[in-house]
């Protein structure tokens, strides 16, 4: 009996690969984001601080000292290849900048967790400088008078208050030293790297230089150093003349080179510098201990005239002082509590963001940034100079999250702005702003995700959702998607232009136009409260997209409706109901006529879920935008989602949770309505069992793409001996996890994946980097450090692109997101062999293919008829359509294609009972 094909496995990959450039093309726009009332900062860091115990718990620095010190016995495995894939044009938190005294065009910058980096270019672009430094925690950074550079590592200000209390930040190593004026090579001061008996330097605050003397901020008070960092003392003798080892923020050294500093939230003046000079200039009538921090700016016109910008223990701003005197006598310009002058924001963050500076050429002048940037002058008042939530290409935008300001030291109305967001400049004190982030990458990814073009979008810190779509001219490009802080992420196959991206607390937002006016689709039976926190979802919410587009296993059904008669075994082209109309091959039973339908298996399935606060929720209606789509609860659990992976086959989903539960989610794919997936009901067929209890958070988990019966688990949080766990047997009733950890550096686990060409290799993410075991089911795993034109940055997501389908071209790419480095990618493991493709009738010869103007087609056909040729665009439309003539034997067909855009397109030539197909490139 004859075998007729219709549309088929190359369309798919034409409407796929074409649908990518559609992507690509709209990625170059930087889209509307859905918040813009300013109410993304509602919970400003706090939340963050949250995660951050959460996931790291409350490290000794020994344990980072011992974690940096195990890392370097281990082996160098270059086994893996990253290359850095963006954004090229957005940073994260920045709290150092300095401008070389030697050549005012170079600036360096510090990132919290990414590095040291230089411009040569007045900042028009960057370079890091320490690409494979061991610490990447930059928070300071001075020079002395004869140009050598040192800068200070460990961000200090994240011990947040409330729920977030006992947080760290990333602790540093200590200070570094350029080797000469160039500020090309760095080393480590010897004397200040934490260890169990020298504590105090694993957060440097501040530093600053008063000719050779360096003056450091640190946990044991002020340092000073008058031999180039051998040898350090504490200079201030307080009260009793002894040393006052209390936290010090801030150090500010006067034109006449006096000295200001700020410890146990005291402020300190010496004329001169010296040991025992120090005198107490606190602030009057307000007890240190109600403070939370201060933060101090000295005149460069006048050494005498000082301001201080002074924080509640709750982050509110207490006042703004003013001192002409040298701190003998103070006086309030900027009181606290105002409705009107909210500097740190309704979250009340002064803790975290506080920076003040006083005008070079004018000492009654002053900046004062937290969530926005204000000025004053004497004899006015406070004016807002920014808005965090304009668009970034306003002139009057600076990222929220001020942490520092730097004067060009020829230009009293040129400075430097490091906030959250990177960098930006300002040429007329303050009225405007341009932002210099270019390849300046300090991204702090929470999640990446790929899609199979090689597209890839994440969650990060304070900077959003961001999806990098890759085109022609540069890779690393991104835009916006959403603001605030981002999470997980989802990238369709079966519509390239859905994205899925989530905010804090499980903020959960889809596109169907690759990023442009994202929306909500939560349904109303999920009862989702209007004010999202902590009792929703957590902070970084997991979702996953399992989606198949050959499912022999689906439970839905559609009708297919003959536009001709079939005979049996006939392979016909049908189209997913709720998915997209994607097309997949059906292979016809029994014969239909012309006119007749048959109910006939939906083969295409998309299942989208998403972790919150005890439970797990599915929905099948991911493509279907007419409204929001039903939601089955799939799963109630004990705790809050942190991680999800899934088989291969959608089957199964695994989920961790904060609390240390591994929950395994059974039986997915028979799922087809709210009968048979919401866990309440007695029909339901999902089952979800408990199969492990680690009693620590679970921050990933891994299935092994080829064998869903091997998955692994990782544990977070300094202090524990045991961080990766295996299971050989993880479809059991009751699996059984081994240890896994072996000669893994003790530092915390955040990402792991398997490599799907090798069942036992096994690779992590960790706080250290990147490690890879070739063998996880050995009795003691041997890790390598795997590095490699990374460094040693915390990396928080990672994930393999496993499925081969038709017009896929990443195949086997893996994807690292670092939480300070921006995003990576290896392809090492990148798979060549051909994609997944359906049996196609290709018979046709297309000529010349890329075609400019006149293309032919030939073929044969054993028919004298009619027919048509028909070429479909990118997104599966219509592009071109031409009635033939067909005649028995060969067929030459001429088709004038100068009507259509640049691009890949599927040919059809229908005729009779007969349906050729092929691919056209027209350029």
């Amino acid at each position: 009996m004859k075998r007729i094909i219709t549309v088929f496995g190359v369309s798919i990959l034409l409407l796929l690969f074409s649908g990518n450039l559609i992507a690509q093309q709209k990625g170059e726009s930087n889209y509307y984001q859905p918040r813009t009332s300013g109410n993304d900062n509602a919970y400003g860091i706090s939340g963050a601080l949250e995660y951050y115990k959460l996931i790291r718990g409350i490290p000794e620095a020994s344990d980072i000292v011992n974690a940096h010190k195990a890392a370097n016995l281990l082996p160098k495995s270059k086994s893996m290849t990253w290359t850095e894939i963006g954004p090229d044009n957005m940073a994260g938190r920045t709290r150092a900048i300095l401008i070389d005294k030697n050549d005012n065009n170079v600036l360096y910058v510090g990132g919290v967790s990414g590095g040291l980096w230089q411009s040569i270019t007045g900042g028009t672009s960057w370079e890091l400088i320490t690409p494979l430094a061991e610490n990447y925690a930059v928070s300071c950074i001075t020079q002395d008078v004869n140009g050598i550079i040192y800068f200070g590592t460990g961000e200090g200000f994240a011990g947040g208050s409330g729920t977030a209390a006992g947080s760290t930040g990333f602790i540093g190593g200590g200070v570094f030293k350029s080797t000469d004026a160039s500020g090309s090579n760095f080393s480590v001061l010897t004397s200040t790297v934490p260890s169990g008996s020298n504590v105090k330097w694993k957060y440097v605050y501040e530093i600053a230089a008063q000719g050779t003397r360096i003056y450091a901020c640190t946990d044991g008070g002020l340092q000073m150093s008058s031999d180039g960092g051998t040898t350090w003392s504490n200079p201030v003798l307080y009260p009793n003349n002894s040393p006052y080892t209390f936290v010090s923020h801030d150090v500010e050294i006067g034109s006449d080179g006096s000295v200001y500093a700020v410890v146990g939230k005291k402020i300190f003046y010496s004329p001169d510098g010296n040991t025992g000079t120090f005198v107490d200039r606190s602030l009057p009538n307000v007890n240190a201990n109600a403070l939370a921090r201060v933060e101090i700016a000295v005149a460069p016109s006048d050494p005498h005239c000082i301001y201080a910008s002074a924080v509640k223990t709750t982050g509110a701003l207490h006042n703004v002082y003013r001192s002409l005197d040298a701190g003998e006598t103070w006086t309030i310009i900027g009181p606290g509590g105002s409705a009107n002058f909210n500097v740190f924001g309704l979250n009340n963050q002064g803790f975290w963001d506080n920076i003040i500076k006083v005008f070079p050429n004018d000492k009654n002048h002053i900046l004062l940034g937290g969530v926005d940037l204000w000025d004053w002058r004497e004899g006015s008042t406070w004016t807002q100079k920014s808005l965090y939530y304009l668009p970034s290409s306003s002139l009057y935008y600076l990222h929220s999250g001020h942490h520092e300001i730097v004067f060009h030291p020829t230009n009293p109305n040129m400075f430097y702005h490091g906030s959250d967001g990177g960098i930006s400049k300002s040429i007329d004190g303050g009225n405007t702003f341009s932002t210099l982030n270019r390849k300046l990458s300090t991204v702090q990814f929470y999640n990446l995700n790929c899609n199979m073009f090689d597209q890839v979008m994440g969650g990060t810190q304070d900077n959003g959702t961001i999806v990098i779509p890759g085109n022609l001219t540069t890779t690393g490009t991104c835009f916006d998607y959403l603001g605030g802080t981002g999470g997980w992420s989802a990238m369709s196959y079966i519509n390239p232009d859905v994205i899925v991206g989530t905010s804090y607390y499980g903020d959960l937002y889809r596109s169907n136009e690759f990023g442009k006016s994202p929306k909500g689709f939560y349904s109303g039976a999920m009862n989702v409260p209007s004010d999202l926190s902590p009792d929703w979802a957590g902070f970084i919410t997991p979702i996953y997209l399992d989606e198949q587009i050959n499912d022999l296993n689906s439970p839905d059904s559609i009708y297919f409706h003959a536009d001709t008669t079939y005979p049996a075994g006939a392979t016909v082209l049908a189209h997913s109901k709720k998915n997209n109309n994607f097309p997949f091959q059906y292979t016809l039973q029994n014969s239909i006529n012309e006119g007749d339908s048959v109910l006939i298996q939906d083969r295409v399935q998309a299942r989208f879920y998403v972790g919150l606060n005890g439970a797990v929720w599915m929905t099948k209606g991911l493509h279907d935008f007419s409204g929001a789509p039903d939601w089955y609860k799939v799963a109630s659990i004990n705790g809050s989602a942190q991680c999800m992976a899934g088989s291969k086959d959608g089957n199964f989903l695994f989920v961790g949770t904060d609390n240390g539960n591994l929950y395994r989610i059974s039986n997915l794919c028979a799922v087809k309505d709210s009968i048979t997936g919401y866990n309440s009901s007695p029909y339901c067929v999902v089952e979800c069992t408990r199969i492990a209890n680690t009693g620590g958070v679970i921050t990933s988990v891994a299935v092994n793409p080829n064998d869903p019966t091997k998955v692994l688990y990782t544990l977070g949080g300094y202090g524990r001996t045991n961080y990766v766990f295996y299971s050989s047997n993880a479809l059991d009733s009751m699996p059984a996890f081994a240890n896994k950890t072996g000669n893994l550096p003790l530092n915390p686990v955040y990402a792991s994946t398997f490599e799907m060409g090798n069942n036992n290799m096994v690779i992590l993410g960790t706080e250290l980097g990147i490690f890879t075991t070739s063998n996880i089911t050995a009795g003691s795993v041997q890790w390598a450090e795997n590095n490699e034109s990374i460094g040693r940055v915390p990396v928080y997501s990672l994930v393999q692109q496993t499925k081969n389908f038709p017009g896929t071209n990443n195949y086997g790419v893996i994807y690292a997101g670092t939480h300070g480095r921006g995003a990576f990618k290896s392809m090492t493991y990148l798979k060549l062999e051909d994609n997944q493709v359906l049996e196609a009738n290709t018979n046709v010869n297309i000529y010349p293919n890329p075609a400019i103007d006149v293309v032919k087609f030939e073929f044969n056909s054993l028919n004298n008829c009619n027919g048509v040729v028909n070429i479909y665009s990118i997104d599966g439309k219509l592009a071109l359509s031409k009635q033939v003539k067909v005649k028995n034997g060969d067929n030459t067909i001429d088709i004038d294609v100068t009507s259509l855009v640049n691009g890949n397109y599927l040919v059809e030539i229908k005729f009779k009972e007969t349906s050729l197909t092929g691919k056209l490139i027209k350029k």
